[in-house]
């Protein structure tokens, strides 16, 4: 799907293969080791989860960012969202953000956000908040990754969520996503 007039949304298929080197370049820069999963597991789940969806975000037919998602009978957990450093700061993630949400007959969206420690931090909460989405839960604790690790606090957040819901959303994360009970 044509986002802008030289900007693709492009669902990931094998035909993509080769955007991949792309995709764990940016997963890695972009995201701490306590935030991601390791990439042979991430390959794992596009190749087995079907509740694992990919996008890569296409500037003329160059891959310049990509959103992982994981998609629920009643909603959406965006899990990573990165644009390549040289595209940030020019409305292609606003523009990406706002159109999936903001689709006809969508589900509600539901993600993580570090807390504003740091002018970046605070530079992406306000990013999400400026969209309309809105904290759901400031006391949330990421489960780890990766064995050993511990917690990571995070705000919960969604858009078109249902507040009292938060819970529901929260459990269902953690169980699938996260593998935790």
């Amino acid at each position: 799907m044509k986002l802008v007039d030289n900007i693709e949304i492009l669902p990931y298929d094998i035909a993509y293969e080769q955007e991949l080197d792309m995709v764990k370049r940016l997963y890695e820069e972009s995201f701490p080791l306590e935030e991601r999963r390791d990439w042979k597991k991430f390959l794992h789940l596009l190749d087995t989860e079907p509740r694992f969806r990919l996008l890569l975000i296409q500037k003329n037919s160059l891959t310049i960012g990509f959103l992982s998602s994981w998609h629920f009978e009643t909603f959406i957990y965006g899990e990573h969202f990165a644009i390549d450093p040289q595209e940030r700061g020019s409305g292609i993630g606003r523009k990406l953000i706002a159109y999936l949400w903001n689709l006809p007959r969508r589900e509600p969206w539901v993600f993580e956000v570090e807390h504003p420690n740091t002018e970046i931090a605070t530079r992406r909460l306000n990013f999400y908040l400026s969209l309309g989405a809105e904290v759901l839960d400031k006391e949330y604790l990421q489960p780890p990754y990766h064995e050993g690790q511990d917690t990571f606090p995070l705000y919960f957040m969604g858009t078109g969520a249902d507040p009292s819901q938060t819970k529901f959303y929260i459990d269902n994360v953690r169980r699938v996503v996260y593998g935790k009970a």
